[in-house]
């Protein structure tokens, strides 16, 4: 909090001058969530102890310096943006169920004999289904590791938990309500609100990282198979292109604060750029989130970036081999699509669906499948393919929506569900694969 007297010293070799455009950045300030009180069942701050202060920022500088983030309290972990009313929350709600009333009750229809489909369903046997299903929860178990990876102490357990039930919310009402739901379970089993922000924030880059990372497994799964690319090179030379310019970048973030200001402004206008196109509401803020995380990005990234990004990588193969267990399932033999053409699609989808192009989640990927696969496989093997499709869309987002919502009614008894007066992690959107 900015007031009278002698300004904090800026970090030796990454001040920022007085009358530089970084100085242009407005004080940003916060209190998590919660604020200094503990959350039910969790440790409670002893008086007098510096946890037990109120979580706001206590730097004191000149008028127009930037805050210095040499100290972790400095300036909160992060910015913090403000939740959808309930009316938007429902809005939302509704705009997804419409979304997939017209994708699979009208445009589909068009395309996939339904009748064909759900006969071919029903020829499953329990224990396929089971043999799906199975596979799918240890997909789910994977993707929500790297949530335990950045957040110590958290746990498989509550990790899965946690990832369920962010799942349940965001299939259902996009947006950042899912994030407030990770963030409350994490206070609720007692974890700090900044560890607990920022994990929630870089488990959304991380999860862009292992997306753009998929068509390089696709490729390397086509060149053992001793298939040709099909056009997947270009998109795994994109996605190397990207992933080498966020670590770059992120690099020489850490490195200067003076560098994170201005290519924090420079994102502002890029993203900026992107969702005006998209006609969706454009992020504000960056330059002033950028310098804040700077240093405990730095630690946290340091100790458990790598493991972290595997974890997600694993989550992200791991569905792909979910999505080729459901092709054979449903009579998709390997002579007309291989496990390599699968995942090449599986990734290409994944790539496309970084942007939010459609809310939930579901209806767009389903389609886009359809497509991709059907034009290799061939129309004669329509029926099939649209079924393993189907299948692929139960476990991956039917039954994780089912037992998220179920989770969280647990979880959250005698409190409320969606406590969508919280204060939201700002982060950047994620796409569903």
């Amino acid at each position: 909090m900015t007031g009278e007297g002698p300004a904090a010293p800026a970090p030796d070799d990454q001040s920022i001058a007085e009358g530089d455009p970084a100085a242009e950045a407005p004080e940003e300030r916060s209190i998590a969530p919660g604020g200094p009180t503990a959350a039910p069942g969790g440790p409670t701050a002893a008086p007098g102890d510096p946890a037990a202060a109120p979580d706001e920022p206590t730097d004191v500088r000149l008028p127009g310096q930037t805050p210095s983030v040499a100290s972790p309290r400095s300036l909160p972990a992060f910015a913090y943006s403000a939740p959808p009313s309930r009316r938007m929350t429902i809005l939302k709600a509704v705009i997804v169920v419409g979304f997939m009333l017209f994708v699979f009750g009208f445009l589909l229809p068009r395309y996939v004999d339904y009748a064909e489909v759900v006969a071919s369903l029903r020829a499953l046997t329990p224990a396929q289904f089971a043999i799906v299903t199975a596979l799918a929860f240890v997909a789910w178990v994977l993707s929500s590791s790297v949530q335990a990876a950045l957040l110590p102490g958290l746990g498989l357990r509550h990790s899965t938990i946690s990832w369920l039930c962010g799942q349940g919310v965001s299939n259902v009402i996009p947006g950042p309500v899912d994030l407030a739901v990770r963030y409350i379970l994490y206070r609720q089993w007692g974890h700090a609100p900044e560890p607990s922000s920022l994990s929630i924030v870089l488990a959304g880059v991380f999860d862009q990282l292992a997306g753009l990372s998929m068509p390089i497994v696709a490729l390397l799964v086509l060149g053992v198979e001793g298939q040709a690319a099909q056009g997947l090179v270009g998109i795994a030379i994109l996605g190397v292109a990207v992933i080498v310019a966020i670590f770059v970048v992120g690099y020489a973030i850490l490195r200067s604060e003076k560098l994170a200001y201005r290519v924090g402004r420079l994102m502002e206008r890029i993203v900026g750029w992107v969702f005006r196109l998209l006609r969706r509401p454009t992020p504000t803020g960056i330059p002033e989130r950028t310098l804040a995380v700077r240093l405990d990005v730095k630690d946290l990234l340091l100790s458990r970036g790598l493991l972290a990004y595997l974890a997600d990588l694993s989550g992200r193969v791991f569905y792909g081999i979910v999505f080729i267990a459901c092709l054979r399932e449903t009579g998709v033999p390997a002579d007309v699509l291989s496990a390599g053409a699968i995942l090449a699609v599986y990734a290409a989808v994944g790539i496309l669906l970084i942007l939010p192009i459609a809310p939930g989640g579901a209806g767009t990927p389903q389609v886009l499948y359809i497509a991709g696969l059907g034009a290799i496989a061939g129309d004669e093997w329509s029926v099939e393919v649209s079924a393993g499709v189907f299948l692929f869309f139960v476990v991956q987002w039917v039954i994780p929506t089912i037992l998220g919502w179920i989770t969280l009614v647990v979880e959250r008894r005698g409190r409320p569900l969606l406590s969508t007066g919280e204060k939201v992690p700002a982060t950047v959107p994620t796409g569903t694969a």
